[in-house]
């Protein structure tokens, strides 16, 4: 069962690197569905050092525990407020430190380096009581760098629906990035292809940006960093941060309990969130959508402040510039001569010279004589062998045609 409410929008605006949001190229599985995340740009100078950085980040099991769902008490939640500064104002505890600028801001403004662990689960009941669950782990680091992007990073991101994983894994290293998806790993001209978008959009959620609008609960201190510690447990409060995103005009946020704590610069240490949400929409067996009851859990958390590790080019991955084709070993892919290749995330795209028809006769023997059987008609074509499968699309051009290759996905 695959959920159609909001809610997976959630998630992906959550956990999942903004890919397509980024490119024209067209979404190959689950985990590349994203929405694309405007990160907020500061011109403060990074410290030198932060306090804390030999203290282990918390894992996803500690920060996250397994969380029954539990019903609301079957009230109508409260009208929601004119404005969140409202609701600020009517929390009896005294205001919270003024932090610099306008709510939160990105650990990237003020470290050189930082690794980062977050999950997301969501366990859905429907209302034959049957379960859907499903969990993101997301994890990696992010190094300032005196490149042309300033920075490089590596991310893991594994979504699990029932018991499918699926992992992505992204490297970017100076000039050049590469992608695993379904264990096979695609390489990129980083500058030629921007496509993963800034890692500080991650983890983002609306209501990062608003911590401070929630009841201010004190001082404390997260793997050695003076923190303010921020908590939310009002559902329309939660609602109005979240804005559009809660689907269904139906469902109802019956409990919740955000807290979050922001280190003395501005950015987010910390976050922990349980939501109870009633009536949120899912996708039956049949196709039907039906209402049911949904238990959100998130966590985030920093460690190794400027002290995280070097990133560097994964051993099993193809040398930068290198073109990575299923079935073919390192350069042996044929590329018509004077053609421009353009590797993307999960398919090539070759501009040629020659006419539709001359493009795809090209690869029509190209690729038999290297044991494959091609099938298809009118631009659309499979090749297979020995359990791989790429999709071919022949397209005429201003100059020619292209030809783009998918091999994962598939």
């Amino acid at each position: 069962m695959r959920k159609i409410s909001n809610l997976s929008c959630v998630a992906a605006l959550f956990l999942l690197i903004p890919l397509a949001g980024c490119s024209n190229e067209p979404a190959l599985s689950d985990i590349q569905r994203t929405l694309e995340v405007v990160a907020a740009s500061s011109q403060e100078q990074a410290p030198d050092t932060a306090s804390g950085a030999d203290q282990a980040a918390p894992s996803a099991e500690e920060s996250v525990a397994a969380t029954e769902a539990e019903g609301g008490d079957g009230t109508e939640a409260d009208a929601l407020p004119a404005s969140l500064d409202e609701v600020a104002a009517s929390n009896e505890e005294s205001p919270a430190p003024p932090l610099p600028g306008d709510g939160t801001r990105h650990p990237s403004d003020f470290l050189d380096s930082y690794r980062v662990t977050a999950r997301f689960a969501v366990t859905s009941t429907l209302v034959d009581g049957a379960l859907s669950v499903e969990q993101v782990d997301a994890g990696g680091i992010w190094r300032r760098a005196d490149n042309e992007h300033g920075y490089n990073a590596v991310f893991t991101i594994v979504n699990t629906i029932g018991d499918l994983p699926e992992e992505l894994v992204y490297v970017l290293l100076d000039d050049h990035a590469a992608v695993k998806i379904d264990g096979q790993w695609t390489t990129l001209d980083r500058y030629e292809n921007d496509l993963l978008g800034d890692p500080n959009s991650l983890f983002e959620m609306p209501y990062m940006a608003q911590l401070t609008s929630a009841m201010y609960v004190g001082e404390e201190t997260m793997i050695g960093v003076p923190t303010f510690h921020y908590q939310l447990t009002n559902p329309a409060q939660f609602v109005a941060m979240m804005g559009n995103l809660l689907g269904g005009q139906d469902s109802t946020v019956a409990d919740v309990t955000l807290d979050g704590w922001v280190a003395q610069e501005g950015y987010v240490v910390r976050y922990e969130l349980v939501a109870d949400i009633d009536g949120a929409l899912n996708l039956g067996q049949l196709g039907a959508s039906q209402a049911s009851h949904q238990t959100i859990a998130i966590s985030y958390g920093l460690a190794g402040l400027n002290s995280a590790e070097e990133i560097v080019w994964p051993e099993d991955a193809p040398a930068p510039g290198v073109l990575a084709v299923p079935g073919f070993g390192e350069g042996e892919f044929p590329i018509p001569e004077g053609a421009a290749t353009t590797p993307g995330l999960g398919m090539i795209e070759i501009q040629t010279g020659m006419s539709e028809s001359e493009t795809y006769e090209f690869y029509a023997t190209e690729l038999a004589a290297h044991g494959w059987e091609i099938d298809g008609e009118y631009g659309v074509y499979t090749a297979t062998r020995d359990g791989h499968t790429l999709n071919l699309l022949v397209r005429p051009s201003d100059t020619g045609a292209v030809i783009e290759i998918y091999t994962v996905g598939q």
